[in-house]
């Protein structure tokens, strides 16, 4: 038996396109983020990441709500990852609990899994965190649904997703194909990194 918690944006949604379009709509006082500046911030932690886009840290709780808005309007140019159906196909089983927690909005969240047809693998979506929040979210799913520490796996793309993991005591893999860079994810020391689907599902069968 075992529990996996995923996160959503980079690791279940490709959504970084879109949510660069959004961010790029909003610029007015700075060039619009281009492939190389977008491949810079990926490697910086979020709240490097605000500090280098001009973002105070009073405007990020309403850029949050705007941002799960506008992300709202281009759901449909939002892929899942390749290979993450199988991922979700071969850990789902009977014995097995599956969640989100995820700093989109639950609205949006159960959109995209009913439009992908993946709503039926998860048990219970925790939605709308702040940026800052997750190792309290996941304190909180854990407690919840009474789950074993040493059976639950915190599957997320951003260093901060690997320090909450951590802070809980759940097991931590980080995938590469997300939001932040191979390099600011190994600096977290995740117990498994991986590149693949196929890398992702033998993680999480060991």
């Amino acid at each position: 038996m075992a529990n996996y918690i995923f996160d959503f944006d980079g690791t279940v949604a490709d959504s970084l396109p879109a949510a660069l379009k959004v961010f790029n709509a909003w610029v007015r006082n700075r060039e619009p983020v281009g492939d190389e500046e977008l491949e810079h911030l990926k490697n910086l932690s979020a709240t490097q990441i605000m500090k280098e886009l001009g973002v105070p840290k009073w405007r990020v709780p309403s850029l949050i709500v705007k941002g799960r808005r506008e992300m709202s309007k281009h759901l449909k140019e939002v892929p899942v990852f390749d290979g993450i159906k199988d991922v979700l196909d071969k850990i789902s089983v009977p014995e097995n609990k599956l969640f989100i927690v995820s700093s989109n909005g639950n609205r949006n969240i159960k959109r995209f899994l009913s439009d992908n047809d993946l709503d039926k693998y998860f048990k219970k979506i925790y939605a709308d965190i702040g940026i800052l929040g997750k190792a309290s979210a996941l304190k909180k799913v854990v407690r919840d649904n009474n789950l074993a520490k040493p059976e639950t796996y915190y599957i997320g793309d951003e260093a901060r997703d690997v320090i909450a993991a951590k802070k809980n005591g759940l097991h931590s893999v980080a995938v590469t194909w997300g939001y932040n860079g191979t390099k600011i994810l190994e600096s977290q020391n995740p117990e498994k990194l991986v590149s693949s689907s196929k890398e992702l599902i033998r993680a999480l069968s060991n």
